[in-house]
């Protein structure tokens, strides 16, 4: 990493705003990425010392690390081949930036609590994913309110009335061509907080 002094943490990112502190991270990102594409993103966090030094020594927090680290795992992880396939390499080519939307506002991380709904929709073949309530907002999942152009949404999925607990769905919040939000969407940045201020922690109501 001393071959690359552009990786470590300076004393101007504590004078610069917000909007300058997610640049510089986005810089300092792509120059990794740059470097070594493969360690990049694979093998785990104990393994990697490449990838573990992006995550915790560069920056105090970054404004893609839900996106690199947590959403990238679940399709890795969960996805089938034809999900993996599909959505791996546009995530690894940044085409496709996502966030891990589980803690809603009223609940937390109490997963059982959830009260987002997927309600599957024969006639169209799709599943309708509705927040009913104030409380079923999804608050605070890091890269949602101004990057992500996707979401791994937890939900209770309805079939026929039958409830079958809470799964996972991949969502288009915004536009691919435009990153406008796609209608039925609303997205945006929770706001000012304390410590990580270049994290994008946002809400999503469906």
């Amino acid at each position: 990493m001393e071959k690359y002094p552009a990786l470590g943490f300076t004393h101007e990112y504590l004078d610069m705003t917000r909007g300058e502190q997610m640049h510089a991270w986005w810089k300092k990102i792509r120059l990794m990425y740059d470097i070594d594409h493969e360690k990049f993103f694979t093998g785990p966090k104990a393994d990697n010392p490449f990838r573990w030094h992006l995550f915790h020594s560069t920056m105090p927090a970054n404004a893609l690390y839900m996106s690199i680290q947590v959403f990238y795992q679940v399709v890795d992880m969960l996805g089938s081949d034809r999900q993996r396939d599909l959505w791996l390499k546009p995530i690894q080519n940044f085409n496709m930036i996502g966030a891990y939307a589980q803690s809603e506002l009223g609940h937390g991380s109490n997963v059982a609590g959830l009260e987002t709904t997927a309600v599957f929709d024969k006639e169209t073949d799709e599943f309708v994913i509705n927040m009913q309530s104030l409380t079923a907002t999804k608050y605070w999942p890091g890269c949602l309110g101004l990057w992500s152009n996707h979401s791994a949404i937890f939900a209770r999925l309805l079939i026929d009335g039958k409830d079958y607990g809470v799964q996972i769905f991949m969502v288009q919040l915004r536009s691919m061509q435009t990153h406008e939000q796609l209608p039925g969407v609303e997205v945006g940045d929770i706001g000012p907080k304390l410590g990580q201020t270049n994290n994008d922690n946002g809400y999503c109501i469906l």
